[in-house]
This record gives C-alpha cells, structure tokens and sequence, in this order.
C-alpha cells in the first residue's frame, strides 16, 4: 500500500505464535531507506537494512508497520 506522501507501506505480522528472531525481507537493490512507524504513520525507529535485505525480530502474533523510501528517479 502507498503511503501518504509516496513512501511504500509494509505490514507484517507473525501468525504461528512463535517469536522471530532476524526475520528478513529482501527490497529490490538501490538507495532505500526504511522505518519501522506506528498505524498512522509516524516514525518510531529507523529500520536495519544491509545489502538490500531489512532484517527485524517479531513477538508472538506481533504486527509491524515498516515504511519504505523509494529510490527517487534521476
């Protein structure tokens, strides 16, 4: 889903009631920035990105909202 002003929403969850530990999503390469926010957007912490791979931990049945900066075109 497309944020407010253009960034990409993520949302996930973890369903099995197991904790998580270094769970990874892998973004397209380029210049991407990304912040783990609250349901209405707001930053809460920038997110750990390494080689175009956001790493993050999950609590039982935990949900995040991460935003994703888009590379801008040049």
């Amino acid at each position: 889903m497309m944020g407010e002003d253009a960034g990409l929403i993520l949302r996930v969850y973890e369903a099995t009631g197991k904790a998580v530990s270094g769970a990874k999503i892998r973004l397209p390469r380029g210049s991407w920035m990304a912040s783990e926010v609250n349901l209405i957007e707001q930053p809460l912490h920038d997110a750990k990105i390494l080689s175009d791979c956001m790493t993050f931990d999950l609590r039982p049945f935990e949900i995040k909202t991460f935003r994703i900066e888009l590379p801008r075109a040049r």
